[in-house]
């Protein structure tokens, strides 16, 4: 009797630890396979913030190997952790601006002309790259 109660308890927890691995019912990613699809683009060192809906994730990590801090981001779709944009930025950061829309800040190492832009809109529905013009700001 007692070896039946550690078989069950065995099978129960076995049953439990893979469900986390798995899909959930309507198909969403678990939070696990989620973070391992980002650290194999990103490595496992990454920060992360979902958008305002909770409808996709943005992920990013700083990478000073080269002497530059380059900062290395994508962005996934929490239901079905497709890699929806990515992208990199020197001596800058990135953030979401609302929830189709990231800002960019990516600063040159040598600054070409006149026109400085270092500010970009990302658009994540057109996957478009729109510089800020910080003279029309309020």
């Amino acid at each position: 009797m007692t070896f039946s109660k550690y078989l069950l308890a065995g099978i129960i927890l076995l049953i439990t630890g893979c469900r986390s691995a798995q899909k959930a019912a309507d198909g969403r990613l678990s939070a696990d396979q989620l973070a391992k699809k980002i650290a194999t683009k990103l490595g496992d060192d990454y920060q992360q913030a979902e958008n305002y809906d909770h409808t996709m994730i943005l992920a990013w990590r700083e990478d000073t190997s080269s002497g530059l801090r380059i900062v290395r981001f994508g962005v996934w779709r929490l239901s079905n952790g497709e890699l929806v944009y990515a992208g990199t930025g020197k001596n800058g950061k990135v953030e979401w601006l609302d929830n189709t829309h990231l800002l960019l800040e990516d600063y040159p190492g040598i600054v070409d002309g006149d026109k400085q832009q270092y500010r970009y809109k990302i658009d994540l529905t057109t996957q478009t790259k729109i510089p800020i013009d910080e003279s029309e700001k309020k």
